[in-house]
């Protein structure tokens, strides 16, 4: 029986140092893969299983084969794949260490490899081999018992001491919060939400109470946002985003008591026991749409063994999870079909407010309607009205908002600008919340809060996220820690604007106050429901956090909490108002007049031309999407990119781009990292409709009012 079985005991021996083991410690350190996932326990469990069973039998069912037409054949295949074992095993060892080249580690394996089919012959390297067949096993022990992901395993209940919803004032909640929202985007210069641009927020505030000196608490989501659910700052000690180790949270004070329709990204605060996961989707044939989430991590899993082995510079399965996007479904715009996925899993998931407005029912018994939705998180790609103009992969994609932005101005401008935009697709979605409430008459019953887990950084030269151990300069303390907090409650001022010394850890003292239930734990935070719960000044509390992403894992450090001057930075983040971006000189355009020369936009250009040359020429890679726009293009051809070829010196160079006889856009050059004079223009929509477009670029010459346009020849 042992001749028979040494073949495949010494194949799972190798496939356990060679796969199992740096997949399960990768997987392992990395639990909200399987949480972006929607993985179960069993899940989980199949998912170890296969990594440590499935790559040995199916080497052995090649040897089997082969041995079917040749045995010396399959002898020699034995030991070949022993031997790619090892060299895989020791490459990998060498490359997670960091102690040598990618090429030198990878030459050390395959002479490790090589020597091991070499002595294969003598008995002692096979009985080592026979022992080492049962590492596989303590693999998955470790992972299922040991590991971060190990708490994915286990059960949490709701809370037990849990007062039930007020008889008589029996009310639903409802919890969106966005991501990477800095307030200031929204206001105007007299600090008011702008009601022009953001018709909906802006009667959101009226109807509600909006607390404007609101601050987060943490700089990524898998830090802000258990904080919070939870009422408490950020403990002292890394701790994964899942309610194991976040037990006492708004889902489980609510879990035994309330309906839970609870739809989070990056985190798994709601137990299954209370939150069941979403069932997949079913296809137009009525199968399952996806396939199982084991299956998608195995896929996950082999790419990144393939990382590991030769490209260990890489970052891991696709990047840290809090910038994982797609965007699977969209109102409007084909482009929310874009799915770039983390364990199989899609985040950045703007179909998932569908799923928000469609659990909300009329007569619905009490029920907590919760959403993480990653807007206007970036890359930045969608106007006001829901269409994407390019695609999830532009401008870094996922990574858009990580490192340091440029020092030019422009370009930051440019930056508040698309944002400004993309703001705009949040502002139209809470509308289509508010009007879902009313339509099924909940609206002045329900407790609606819309918050933000952290801001952005906007500064030029200063850092976006310090998302990877950077150093936050105070000058993006406005920008990254004030978020929007509007809360329409019953029993709460409506209209107020309260700028008290709030923050993210209020939102859960504060629903629970409103709903009635008495919180069991100690929280940090404070019911802003009550007027006179205030802290004693304006000192705010922040945890910088940082990432240390190996291949693809969560592993986030918690730093020593700052306490910085609210009242200094509140006054700097009201004055970065959208005034400080817009110049407010074209009515009709105005979140794209943000430059000299934008009051043209929308005029005729012809009264301008000069009929001369330049000597200039610009680099436009994809004028062709716009000249011949389809109606059934998945972007709308707004924004237009590239770089102006032959200017005598680095000075910006101020340019028009004119569509159909009409300046559609105003925009200077800027220096960029890898040219002196970047082309990066917004069109407004309503200038580029479907159909073929006559598109030129001039240089925008002479004073307000005496404007002269110089033709620049596209590329």
């Amino acid at each position: 029986m042992w001749r028979v079985l040494r073949r495949p005991a010494e194949l799972l021996a190798l496939c356990g140092l060679a796969v199992t083991q740096p997949m399960l410690d990768t997987f392992g350190a990395a639990p909200e893969t399987f949480t972006a996932a929607d993985a179960s326990a069993a899940d989980i469990v199949v998912f170890a299983l296969v990594l440590a069973l499935g790559p040995a039998l199916a080497l052995w069912a090649l040897e089997l084969l082969v041995g079917l037409i040749s045995a010396p054949a399959a002898r020699w295949l034995h030991r070949g794949l022993l031997g790619a074992l090892l060299a895989a095993t020791v490459a990998i060892a060498l490359h997670r260490s960091d102690a040598l080249a990618p090429a030198v580690g990878l030459a050390i394996g395959v002479a490790a490899g090589v020597g091991l089919a070499w002595i294969y012959r003598y008995g002692a390297v096979r009985q080592w081999l026979a022992v080492l067949a049962v590492t596989p096993v303590l693999f998955v022990a470790v992972f299922l018992t040991a590991s971060p992901a190990a708490d994915l395993m286990a059960s949490v209940e709701p809370v037990a001491a849990v007062a039930p919803p007020p008889t008589g004032a029996e009310r639903s909640a409802v919890l969106v919060v966005f991501d990477e929202f800095p307030l200031e985007v929204l206001l105007d210069a007299s600090g008011s939400i702008d009601a022009d641009l953001y018709p909906n927020l802006a009667a959101l505030a009226a109807d509600g109470t909006w607390f404007r000196n609101a601050t987060s608490v943490a700089t990524v989501t898998s830090v802000a946002v258990p904080a919070m659910l939870t009422g408490r700052y950020p403990p002292d000690d890394p701790r994964t985003p899942v309610a194991t180790d976040y037990p006492e949270n708004l889902f489980t004070l609510l879990g035994d008591t309330y309906r839970l329709e609870v739809e989070e990204q990056v985190t798994s605060l709601c137990p299954i026991a209370i939150c069941a996961p979403i069932p997949p989707a079913e296809s137009a044939d009525g199968g399952d749409a996806g396939a199982a989430p084991w299956v998608d991590l195995l896929v996950e899993a082999a790419g990144a063994w393939r990382t590991l082995l030769v490209d260990p510079d890489a970052t891991g399965p696709v990047v840290i999870a809090e910038e994982v996007t797609a965007a699977p479904a969209t109102a409007v715009d084909a482009a929310r079909a874009d799915a770039v996925e983390l364990g199989g899993a899609p985040m950045y998931r703007v179909d998932a407010f569908d799923d928000l407005l469609a659990s909300i029912e009329p007569d619905e018994e009490p029920t907590l309607h919760f959403l993480h939705l990653q807007l206007p998180h970036a890359p930045y790609r969608f106007l006001p009205t829901g269409q994407a103009y390019q695609s999830i992969d532009a401008d870094g994609g996922l990574l858009a908002n990580v490192g340091t932005r440029g020092p030019d101005e422009y370009e930051t401008t440019s930056t508040r600008q698309r944002l400004a935009l993309q703001a705009g697709y949040v502002d139209r979605l809470v509308g289509d919340l508010v009007q879902r409430l009313r339509d099924t008459g909940l609206y002045e019953d329900t407790a609606l809060v819309v918050t933000s887990d952290h801001g952005v950084g906007l500064e030029p030269g200063q850092g976006k996220r310090p998302l990877f151990d950077e150093a936050v300069d105070p000058s993006i303390y406005a920008d990254l820690l004030w978020v929007p907090l509007l809360v329409k409650a019953p029993g709460m001022a409506a209209g107020r604007v309260d700028d008290r010394n709030a923050m993210i850890i209020d939102v859960m003292p504060t629903i629970a106050d409103v709903l009635g239930v008495e919180i069991p734990w100690e929280v940090d935070g404070l019911s802003l429901a009550q007027r006179n719960a205030v802290r004693a000044n304006n000192i705010k509390v922040f945890n910088r956090t940082a990432t240390n992403s190996d291949v693809g894992s969560f592993d986030v450090a918690i730093h020593q909490a700052r306490l910085i001057d609210g009242d200094e930075h509140f006054a700097q983040m009201l004055a970065r108002n959208l005034d400080a971006t817009v110049r407010r000189g074209n009515e009709r355009y105005p979140l794209y007049d943000i430059t000299d020369g934008g009051e043209l936009i929308g005029e005729p250009a012809g009264p301008m031309l000069v009929d001369a040359t330049t000597g200039l020429d610009a680099q436009l890679p994809e004028v062709a999407a716009l000249r011949d726009y389809r109606a059934d293009a998945a972007y709308v051809p707004v924004r237009v990119t590239g770089e102006l070829l032959g200017a005598p010196s680095a000075d910006p160079v101020l340019l028009a781009v004119v569509v159909d006889g009409v300046v559609a856009g105003v925009a200077p050059t800027y220096r960029g990292a890898f040219a002196d004079h970047v082309i990066d223009v917004m069109l407004p929509p309503e200038l580029v409709q479907p159909g073929e477009h006559d598109v030129g670029v001039y240089v925008v010459d002479g004073p307000a009012g005496a404007r002269a346009l110089w033709p620049v020849p596209i590329r």
